[in-house]
């Protein structure tokens, strides 16, 4: 037992040396060396930023910080200093440590307005103004939601597609007990032309305007069927045979105010002659739908005020002047015949009637009119008057004065 023993603590000393041989031999191995990587600065978020946000020197200094990245992780649209960002608004929103580019921050205010076009201003939220990612120089299509005419049906229709923002009024609002601004969109410009200028005027009275953002690279402008009801309804999507027919106006030349014949068009008074109207379609036939070609021509004969005007109306050269008839001298109105009457007095007592017969062409006579009287009995008769025919028999022998007119 005890060479058995002395076998084994041999064999255990040799483990252990053959361990610490090889513990040295790791240990005297030289480490592997680090290859530092190349950091750049780029501009990132400190504090989550709203959408809107307009970054102030203040604003940045609290929620814009600069931040080491490696270089090959640096891409051209990064920021790489806070300067390039001062009284610009964000995009999008801003969250810690998200890096900024050139696309997420815009100039503040608005951008020039295209030639030809006007500024109209609509009074938006930032819900309606698609959460306040439209900002200057974006294209949007609005939207006009009302109620159809005799029903509380709704419709949505597309009256305005691919409309460009000039500016947007947004307004940092601390709310009570808050530390930070929250940017509260006032209202949006976008570039319309006279005509859409005042269709938009006329959709605002008619319901609610909003806005969809448009893809900056689309040329989608086709217009959009309105649509009344949801998939889910019975009656499902508007068919095109429910839409209502579109009506085709066209512009006819009508007249401001009457216009004498014989004036003469110039350039210095076409203008206050006439303008164009839009009409539905059809057009009054032969009616001049501009005012092209019209200067130095004559009208041959009056307009009345918005009266169309017409070729047939025109002449170049002036009307002659024309000579007024002398009025003719009225015939004498033969004066019709007065018809026979006869007048019969009857008399009895104190009372005196008179009765008046007119004649007939067949030789007849009727009563006209019965008067009574309270001429004395002894009055004589009137000196013109015929002598009396021969009274009839009475019981009573009334005196009777005919006479004849």
């Amino acid at each position: 037992m005890k060479q058995k023993n002395v076998v084994l603590l041999i064999v255990s000393i040799g483990i252990a040396l053959v361990a610490a041989y090889l513990a040295a031999n790791l240990n005297s191995r030289p480490a592997p060396v680090q290859v530092e990587t190349e950091k750049v600065l780029a501009v990132a978020g400190n504090t989550e930023l709203p959408v809107g946000t307009l970054l102030t020197k203040d604003r940045i200094e609290q929620s814009i910080a600069l931040r080491d990245i490696p270089k090959e992780e640096m891409t051209p649209e990064m920021l790489t200093d806070t300067k390039q960002i001062e009284s610009q608004r964000l995009t999008r929103t801003l969250r810690p440590n998200d890096r900024l580019t050139n696309k997420d921050v815009t100039k503040a205010g608005s951008i020039t307005l295209p030639k030809g076009k006007q500024q109209y201003t609509l009074r938006m939220d930032a819900v309606r103004a698609v959460g306040g990612f439209v900002l200057p120089g974006a294209k949007v299509d609005i939207i006009l939601t009302e109620t159809l005419p005799g029903s509380n049906k709704k419709q949505a229709s597309v009256p305005f597609r691919d409309m460009q923002v000039i500016a947007v009024d947004i307004l940092d609002r601390t709310p009570e007990g808050g530390q930070i601004a929250i940017p509260t969109l006032q209202s949006v410009s976008i570039a319309v032309d006279p005509k859409e200028g005042q269709m938009l005027a006329l959709a605002q009275t008619r319901g609610e305007i909003t806005m969809m953002l448009r893809d900056p690279e689309s040329k989608d402008t086709e217009k959009l069927p309105p649509v009344r009801s949801l998939p889910d309804d019975d009656k499902g999507m508007t068919a095109s045979a429910e839409l209502p027919p579109q009506i085709k106006r066209v512009e006819i030349v009508v007249a401001r105010s009457e216009i004498p014949a014989g004036t003469q068009v110039t350039s210095e008074n076409l203008e206050e002659l006439f303008r164009l109207k839009s009409v539905e379609e059809p057009a009054p036939k032969n009616a001049l739908n501009s005012m092209s070609g019209l200067n130095g021509k004559y009208l041959s004969r009056t307009l009345d005020a918005e009266q169309f005007l017409s070729e047939a109306a025109l002449s170049n050269d002036a009307p002659k002047p024309m000579v007024a008839e002398a009025p003719k001298e009225k015939e004498p109105v033969a004066e019709k015949p007065k018809p026979k009457t006869h007048e019969i007095t009857i008399q009895n007592g104190q009372n005196r009637r008179t009765s008046i017969y007119e004649g007939s062409a067949n030789g007849t006579f009727r009563l006209t009119e019965k008067t009574p009287s309270d001429t004395p009995p002894d009055t004589d008769p009137p000196a013109e008057s015929a002598p009396a025919p021969r009274p009839a028999p009475s019981d009573e022998k009334p005196r009777i004065s005919p006479r004849a007119l």
